[in-house]
């Protein structure tokens, strides 16, 4: 009888010790992150929509850097007949970033970044980045971006940001 007890009591030491190592991964992951380094690009078109029928699209690396939830997104233009922006620095204010999701506000006008496991629009080439843009196509729509947060874009153009964590 003695070693049941000892087997049962074991079982339970293991159970209780899984379930707050399973209790404190969650918490890590649903944890409001208010500083971090960033990396990816930015991208943006005239048509209103990723693929669409456009006259001029244009991408940029981008980087972002925040401490205690305020920062600057850096991007510089590597493709693209010519550069609409006239700003390359903008401000990022109210950082937060979780497991699901980067909430901010860039320019003063809010961006929501989804996680993205697999990149539906790019056959992939985004997986495992937090996305947002304003796609016209809601097949296409992932989280919210206003093209009114980067100078010299016009209202109707698409834009979408790509981050992950620098490594």
């Amino acid at each position: 009888m003695t070693g049941k007890r000892f087997d049962f009591k074991l079982i339970l030491m293991k159970r209780k010790i899984l379930i707050l190592a399973l209790s404190l991964f969650i918490f890590s992951c649903n944890e409001k992150i208010d500083e971090a380094k960033l990396e990816g690009s930015f991208y943006t078109n005239d048509s209103g929509s990723a693929k669409g029928g456009f006259e001029w699209a244009g991408e940029y690396k981008v980087s972002l850097d925040i401490v205690s939830g305020v920062g600057t997104l850096y991007l510089e233009h590597i493709s693209g007949l010519g550069d609409p922006l006239t700003e390359h620095s903008l401000k990022v204010e109210d950082f937060k970033m979780d497991g699901s999701k980067i909430e901010m506000k860039i320019n003063g006008f809010k961006a929501v970044l989804i996680w993205t496991e697999k990149d539906k629009i790019w056959d992939g080439r985004y997986n495992l980045h937090y996305i947002g843009n304003n796609s016209l196509d809601s097949s296409e729509r992932i989280g919210s971006l206003n093209p009114s947060s980067f100078p010299g874009l016009l209202e109707h153009f698409y834009v979408e940001l790509r981050l992950k964590r620098k490594l």
